[in-house]
């Protein structure tokens, strides 16, 4: 239990939505959080092989990103059974609530937007005694981080497309210009884009003005 004591110092250096995960759950991170700080990797371009032409050509204009898996080693630590189960249930009742959750590592500086994706290799560690009711079990957890690089929404400092259903081009806005109409024609049900990527759809107001 020695190696465990050690863990006192956890409080302070994990965050689930803004809650301390050691003294609300007993949780606590082991090892593994370094992957947070690693970088996605790329998905495969679009890219044609010519037969009269060595190499390949590949359209390198809009990289995407594979999404980020980061795998945990985890324990949590209770008084005893009754509270291990309580802790353990609250504590992914609220990892794996619906949306995107916030994931704070002090150690970083930083919060990541993640949501939960399995768990497993749970191991009870703690040695039954008599005058020993702690309960110290271990895990895996693996989350699922959000690629950062791609915006989830538009900014003024993006280019903005909004197409039809069909894919035609009805409005554009230059990097920190208004809108600039070219067609209304079925404009309520198109959606937001920005480049290939689409956004939420689109809810019928242009700089405040309903169509």
């Amino acid at each position: 239990m020695g190696k465990f004591n050690t863990m006192a110092g956890a409080s302070s250096r994990w965050f689930l939505n803004g809650v301390d995960t050691f003294l609300a759950y007993g949780f606590a991170v082991m090892e593994g959080q370094a992957a947070f700080l690693s970088f996605p990797k790329r998905k495969d371009s679009l890219s044609h092989s010519w037969a009269e032409e060595n190499g390949v050509e590949i359209d390198l204009g809009l990289p995407r990103f594979e999404a980020k898996e980061v795998r945990l080693k985890c324990v949590f630590i209770a008084p005893d059974e009754q509270a291990y189960w309580a802790n353990r249930n609250a504590f992914f009742a609220a990892l794996a609530a619906p949306g995107w959750q916030q994931w704070q590592i002090a150690d970083h500086g930083k919060t990541y937007s993640v949501y939960y994706k399995e768990s497993n290799n749970f191991r009870l560690v703690t040695k039954r005694l008599k005058t020993e009711q702690e309960v110290v079990c271990t895990f895996e957890l693996v989350l699922v981080a959000s690629d950062e690089l791609i915006p989830n929404e538009a900014t003024n400092g993006d280019p903005v497309y909004i197409r039809d259903q069909n894919g035609t081009l009805i409005i554009t806005k230059p990097p920190g210009s208004t809108y600039t109409v070219q067609s209304i024609t079925q404009i309520h049900g198109g959606n937001l884009s920005q480049g290939d990527e689409q956004y939420t759809p689109l809810v019928g107001l242009i700089q405040g003005e309903p169509l």
